[in-house]
């Protein structure tokens, strides 16, 4: 029972913070916070009812989690959030210093913007769109190609060797809807086409790539209608509690019907009949949170797999980040990498623990750094979670491509909680470089 009080206290502290942030019209904020109790603390109390239901150790994907191994996971997440808590308390000057954007800046640039459905006739707007159209068309065509229209519709998670590069750079063409609506410029048809037509395919590989572009949308028009003011987000709390809702059952119910889709053997365009069966079969698909939490998340039960390895085994072993380096041939297309496949190889192999299908960021910090990658990671929450003042700063200097970026690197940064830092690393870096690949190209053009 103990292990349940501690997860439970661990989730009541996660709420603090949560208040905290809303009180400081800190959303980015916010946003992590309730990525961390989803993904870390509600999984922690998860995985201490099956300890107290089972009475004894349990096996979560291929983390087997012991009680002693469970008990050393929840004191380290409750001593990160109480860190978080203390530190939390450094950032109120700054909370107030950047409260207030002055009113020129607030008349220059308001947040009301245009939509227009004429089509664009200059030749500037002509050529730029063209370009994104052949980028958008000819990525979709090699992406088609390279992983199959039949292995895309009928895998659970279709993908090829050189895919995740592609939908990465299929991003550029969705920016020209997120720089209009930053830079205060008529929205065109065609803008809103490019946005759908581009998130659109990232929906039939993944539904992270497809979340996060819809989230940096939201968030560039929510700080746009100047929610830095400070009245912001109880004056769209209701927006933003209706997106919020909208992007978790996306998740949820697009998760179950992957899941289901080679039990049910039914196409991802037949999505409505893979959600019908997978809550006929309610009980063994992820629309049930206790399988959820058991195959579809591992951000507590990572750390908590590897803490019960550490304690069987009572030896700290430490990879200093050495693992990560395998990122740098990540980011080589996998044509040119092959020559380097074996030092990939070793560099991934220098990464200990294999319990985790995906491994959170918890998991990762103790891999590589052992108990101080776990007191390390608060200060490196602690930094995602203040890039919201960095996006009110710049907006308020009238520094709106940096406003804009680093809410694109707030948003992808959360895979410091849910992806490996590997993942972390390649999708911060790849997406810098897209953004400022579309950002050029939209600035030659439109100056």
């Amino acid at each position: 029972m103990f292990l349940l009080y501690l997860n439970t206290l661990s989730l009541i502290a996660n709420l603090i913070l949560i208040y905290v942030c809303y009180k400081k019209e800190n959303l980015i904020g916010i946003i992590y916070y309730i990525v961390f109790l989803f993904l870390v603390t509600g999984q922690g109390v998860n995985i201490s009812l099956n300890l107290i239901e089972y009475n004894g150790d349990v096996v979560y994907l291929d983390n087997y989690i012991s009680s002693n191994g469970h008990l050393l996971a929840s004191v380290s997440v409750f001593s990160i959030l109480m860190l978080l808590i203390f530190l939390e308390n450094f950032t109120k000057k700054i909370s107030k210093r950047e409260k207030l954007i002055p009113k020129r800046y607030k008349q220059i640039n308001g947040s009301r913007f245009s939509f227009s459905l004429k089509v664009p006739i200059n030749a500037n707007s002509i050529v730029y769109y063209s370009i994104n159209f052949i980028i958008t068309s000819t990525l979709i065509f090699v992406l088609f190609n390279l992983v199959g229209i039949k292995s895309v519709l009928d895998d659970s998670r279709p993908s090829a060797s050189g895919a995740t590069m592609l939908l990465m750079l299929l991003k550029i063409s969705s920016y020209p809807l997120i720089f209009k609506l930053a830079f205060n410029k008529k929205i065109l048809l065609i803008d809103v086409i490019l946005f759908i037509a581009t998130t659109g395919v990232s929906f039939l590989f993944t539904r992270i790539f497809t979340i996060f572009q819809m989230l940096i949308l939201f968030l560039v028009w929510l700080y746009k209608k100047n929610i830095f003011e400070g009245k912001a987000i109880k004056e769209y709390k209701t927006r933003v509690i209706f997106f919020s809702v909208f992007l978790f059952l996306f998740f949820i119910l697009l998760g179950a019907a992957r899941d289901v889709q080679e039990r049910a053997n039914v196409s991802i365009a037949d999505i409505s009949e893979l959600i019908i069966f997978a809550w006929e079969n309610y009980e063994t698909s992820t629309l049930s949170i206790d399988m959820l939490y058991h195959i579809g998340i591992e951000g507590m039960s990572g750390l908590s797999g590897v803490m019960t390895e550490f304690s069987i085994n009572n030896t700290i072993r430490i990879d200093f980040g050495g693992s990560l380096l395998s990122t740098v041939f990540q980011l080589i297309p996998s044509f040119f990498r092959t020559p380097f496949e074996e030092i990939q190889k070793g560099l991934l192999d220098l990464y200990w623990y294999h319990g985790s299908v995906l491994a959170g960021g918890l998991e990762c910090s103790f891999v590589h750094f052992s108990f101080l990658g776990i007191f390390l990671y608060p200060f490196g929450l602690l930094f995602h979670t203040q890039i919201h003042y960095k996006v009110m700063k710049f907006w308020n200097k009238g520094a709106t491509s940096k406003a804009v970026l680093w809410i694109i690197i707030g948003v992808n940064g959360l895979l410091f909680i849910r992806g490996n830092s590997m993942a972390y690393l390649f999708f911060v870096i790849v997406n810098i470089v897209v953004f400022y690949i579309s950002l050029l190209l939209y600035k030659f053009f439109f100056k």
